[in-house]
């Protein structure tokens, strides 16, 4: 039986879940990947019997942990899809993102030690190489041309024949 088809934890389970994920998360971002189980469970000031019965070893913990990030970040795409303009909606996402991303000091390790392969990357992946499609196919087409202009309209620019400009940049940007 996976987590997502077991039956809620009881609330002392939950908050004892939940103390082993903040402890691990303050750790990862004062000391990164180098730390056990058994330190978690000691400075969270409860029994290591406790956290090896919710996560089997660091791994699993570790993929807890990316599932709640990557949790955070499909929200933040999904508010920001409520933008009627798909340029404010870009930079409301990556404004938000970027502020989040500011303030998580545990998100390097979490991201560098998640599993591919099997963990939650392997199983969230599905819809990522439809996110594109799925967002411009919603565009019309005024919109599409206001979020990427065609290279003509950047020719007061110096880039109307390289939409990507000089070196590769972005127009605007170099």
């Amino acid at each position: 039986m996976t987590r997502e088809t077991q039956r809620p934890l009881r609330a002392d389970a939950e908050r004892n879940r939940r103390l082993i994920m903040e402890t691990a998360d303050r750790m990862f971002a004062r000391r990164g990947a180098a730390v056990t189980l058994n330190e978690i469970a000691r400075e969270a000031g409860i029994g290591v019997g406790t956290v090896y019965r919710r996560f089997p070893d660091l791994q699993a913990l570790i993929d807890a942990l990316f599932t709640e990030r990557f949790t955070t970040f499909l929200d933040l795409a999904a508010a920001a899809e409520a933008q009627p303009d798909p340029g404010q909606a870009l930079r409301q996402y990556l404004l938000q993102a970027a502020g989040w991303r500011a303030r998580d000091r545990a998100l390097d390790v979490i991201l560098g030690h998640a599993s591919i392969e099997a963990g939650p990357i392997s199983r969230i992946g599905f819809g990522l190489d439809r996110a594109p499609a799925a967002h411009t196919s919603a565009m019309t087409g005024a919109q599409i041309r206001r979020t990427w202009p065609e290279p003509a309209a950047q020719q007061g620019q110096g880039h109307a024949r390289d939409p990507e400009g000089p070196a590769g940049r972005a127009p605007g940007l170099s």
